[in-house]
């Protein structure tokens, strides 16, 4: 059947002229719109609900993943919420102040400014010590509190952040909370590890200030006062002092780095084995 365009009737198909009003016909099928119509409106239909689905599996995979799990994390407790926001404001302030106690130190040394006794050194060891302190009880606090609330709280969405890391220096902190939620009874020996590595790195850090800032702003303060033919008396004076302060640095610091090692070799190969991929640096 054909729809005459002028009065909107339908013709047959083999008439040439309208027979109600008398105009030729168009060659238009009137059952051929019905289809395409309904074709376009189940498209219409699958498309909205597929968009549907998927919008309620991200819900439901954005409730689950860890995107949220440390800021679920922080409402746990005023504690937790207050450290959320003040851990690296607080850990900036303390190295910024051992920064500047340290360049105090080496003006001092320098006779710049002219003090008989230098303040600012152990200032410079004190700050230090608060500093490094600092970020051992962030990162111990944290771990266990974090582990312990995804082993309580079934929604927290762990181990799912856990997966979503690339990198261990970034998100080793969530990615090692997320093994000892895992895998229990086995947060004594990574604390140990981790103690005893940290005050290796201490201990390298109060050495190397100790023992190098007196002897550089000796050798810049023989510079200024226009004796430089003392520099070298200087370091044949302090070439012991040197050479054992650089043997305890480089002994410390490579104790630190193997304890560091173990700790990151037994949270990454958790990490392999669950998600089928290695953590980068």
């Amino acid at each position: 059947m054909k729809i005459c365009s002028n009065c909107g009737q339908t013709t047959p198909d083999d008439a040439k002229l309208c027979p109600f009003c008398g105009k030729q016909t168009e060659e238009t099928d009137a059952l051929a719109e019905t289809p395409k119509i309904t074709t376009e409106a189940n498209g219409e239909a699958k498309e909205n609900a597929a968009d549907k689905a998927a919008e309620q599996k991200g819900d439901k995979a954005k409730h689950l993943s860890g995107d949220n799990a440390f800021e679920k994390w922080a409402g746990a407790n005023g504690f937790n919420a207050f450290l959320a926001k003040a851990r690296t404001l607080i850990f900036v302030a303390l190295a910024l102040l051992t920064a500047l106690f340290g360049v105090l130190a080496l003006l001092n040394y320098m006779g710049l400014l002219g003090l008989m006794r230098d303040p600012f050194l152990p200032l410079t060891i004190v700050f230090l010590v608060f500093t490094m302190l600092w970020q051992i009880f962030c990162t111990v606090y944290i771990t266990i509190t974090l582990s312990s609330l995804a082993r309580k709280r079934g929604d927290l969405g762990l181990k799912e952040y856990a997966g979503e890391q690339t990198s261990y220096s970034k998100g080793g902190l969530f990615v090692s909370s997320a093994y000892f939620a895992d895998v229990k009874n086995s947060f004594t020996q990574w604390a140990i590890y981790y103690g005893i590595a940290e005050v290796c790195r201490l201990t390298c850090y109060i050495i190397a200030y100790a023992c190098f800032l007196p002897i550089v702003g000796g050798i810049f303060a023989a510079l200024i006062a226009g004796v430089p033919d003392a520099v070298p008396y200087m370091l044949q004076e302090f070439l012991v002092r040197i050479i054992v302060c650089a043997v305890l640095c480089i002994g410390f610091a490579v104790a630190a780095a193997v304890l560091h090692s173990k700790n990151k070799k037994t949270v990454t190969e958790w990490h392999a084995k669950n998600f089928g991929r290695t953590l980068g640096k």
